[in-house]
């Protein structure tokens, strides 16, 4: 009886304690960070709406001249999250596909230094309908994850392919780079 109300005991201290912890730390303990929203924009084809996409960083990226947001919203210190909620459905092929041209169109040459983390990362596509979200979560140093509707469904740690699958909403030779403006909150 004397071991039981003991281990009782340790067992509720340990509870608290871990309770106490993630109170004080409550965004590091599972190694997720503190994000702050950048922008948002809609994305269309022929005045359909397709998705909303909607920046978040763990670092200040706060508005400024566009050539400096866009500078500054790429640090490889910092975590950044791209959110899209989806209007339609879209197939794993659908993905691979748009985003292979893409990447290839903003990277060039420089496609072949990513292709083999592509070919990885594409492997977690799945279908999406209508309400669907996908984010992607850069994490510093490691590289990109993908989660749908958010569970996890994979990770690349490559940090160069990370900012290059980024690039596809952020850069000026992106999708649309009046909606990249939106995301850096450049533009509303």
């Amino acid at each position: 009886m004397l071991i039981e109300s003991k281990v009782n005991s340790l067992k509720i201290k340990t509870f608290q304690w871990v309770i106490q912890l993630l109170l004080v730390f409550p965004a590091t303990v599972f190694g997720q960070a503190e994000y702050t929203e950048i922008g948002a924009a809609t994305y269309r084809y022929w005045g359909f709406k397709l998705y909303e996409a909607s920046f978040a960083s763990t670092c200040d990226v706060g508005p400024g001249e566009t050539d400096d947001t866009r500078k500054a919203a790429w640090d490889p210190a910092c975590g950044y999250r791209l959110t899209l909620r989806y209007s339609r459905t879209f197939t794993p092929e659908d993905f691979s596909k748009s985003s292979t041209q893409m990447l290839r169109r903003i990277l060039e040459s420089g496609y072949q230094n990513i292709e083999d983390d592509f070919n990885l990362f594409s492997t977690y596509f799945e279908k999406v309908e209508s309400g669907d979200s996908y984010t992607l979560i850069h994490t510093p140093n490691r590289g990109i994850s993908l989660y749908l509707n958010g569970e996890k469904k994979g990770e690349v740690q490559s940090p160069e392919f990370s900012k290059a699958y980024f690039s596809i909403w952020l850069s000026e030779e992106g999708i649309d780079d009046d909606n990249a403006l939106k995301l850096l909150g450049v533009r509303s």
